[in-house]
């Protein structure tokens, strides 16, 4: 046989011998908060690498986005990563996306198999649905009637659940591939905070083809992630116009504890060259609601999250020489 010739036909025969052409299987998540996943380097777009020391961060789903008025139940009656499926609009910004990208996905046989695994680390908890769009976007987030889509089945219907037992899942049952025909595109919803590793493997009549490398990961709740203060405003505040000749009184600001018990984890991500403010909700009367200025969605939050600037938060630099500070505000 030609030397020439035996590349091209090796495939052929290990399909023929009952073995499958050699894969290589990665996973994606948006690591750095730019709204692109890329799994490779060498790419104009940065790549996503989350690695031990500097994990991908994302929250539990544990409040409960159920009103399509575009608010939530307060106090929490029952989680929403408790629910088969999403509960609304609003609840699908606490998703996160998830890239499975395949090579030779079209020389697979029929009887492939994607696992997911939750590993090496503290337990948690990952429900995992089909991303609507087949070009893996945020659009759910983005669109109403995209957004729509993901809610209704087959999209707004769970997969399955990744935890202390594997999620295993027929390719064939995923239906046509996304990512131009190399890969599935999936969302992602914390059930339960963890750190640990995900990994993907494609396995074929109980022999393994491929194996990704493994994201490190830690899933927290969202009140850790930040912090909050209280300003103490004086009674004797008189209107800005009021204050001609002389400075308005100074109000108190100070840190406080979250009352639920959340204290705030500084991130590997966090730096004091920069204050982030995240608008969020405040308290107003007998546990009812109001907007402080706007609701703070998850998105904008996940970029607050970026090794990078946010792209949707209000960012301040602070001059050389400047005490340190961080500002988050609460959603209560």
């Amino acid at each position: 046989m030609s030397r020439r010739l035996l590349p091209w036909l090796l495939p052929t025969i290990s399909l023929l011998a009952g073995h499958a052409a050699a894969a290589d299987v990665r996973i994606g998540v948006d690591w750095n908060g730019d709204g692109l996943i890329q799994t490779l380097p060498g790419s104009r777009v940065p790549q996503d690498a989350p690695s031990d020391s500097q994990p991908f961060v994302f929250w539990v789903n544990h409040d409960q986005d159920d009103l399509e008025t575009g608010g939530e139940t307060w106090p929490i009656a029952r989680p929403d990563a408790n629910t088969p499926a999403p509960d609304s609009s609003r609840d699908l910004e606490d998703f996160t996306r998830l890239h499975v990208e395949i090579d030779e996905l079209g020389s697979l046989p029929r009887d492939a198999v994607l696992t997911l695994a939750w590993a090496d680390g503290s337990p948690a908890d990952l429900n995992l649905f089909r991303n609507e769009d087949p070009g893996c976007s945020r659009r759910y987030l983005l669109d109403a009637e995209a957004g729509r889509r993901q809610l209704a089945a087959p999209h707004g219907t769970p997969i399955g659940t990744v935890g202390a037992n594997a999620l295993s899942i027929p390719l064939q049952t995923l239906g046509e591939p996304n990512l131009e025909g190399a890969g599935y595109c999936f969302l992602l919803e914390a059930a339960s905070p963890g750190r640990g590793h995900l990994v993907a493997t494609i396995t074929s009549n109980e022999s393994v083809l491929a194996r990704s490398e493994p994201i490190a990961a830690e899933l927290r709740h969202i009140k850790s992630l930040y912090q909050r203060t209280t300003m103490s405003w004086p009674e004797e505040i008189q209107p800005p116009w009021a204050y001609t000749t002389e400075a308005p009184p100074v109000p108190d600001l100070q840190w406080r504890d979250d009352p639920q018990g959340y204290q705030f984890e500084p991130g590997w991500w966090e730096t004091d060259d920069h204050v982030v403010w995240v608008y969020g909700w405040l308290r107003s009367g007998e546990g009812l609601l109001r907007d402080g200025h706007h609701p703070v969605r998850r998105d904008d939050f996940q970029a607050a999250l970026a090794p990078r600037l946010p792209g949707s938060a209000d960012v301040f630099p602070l001059a050389h020489g400047e005490a340190p500070l961080r500002l988050r505000a609460s959603r209560e």
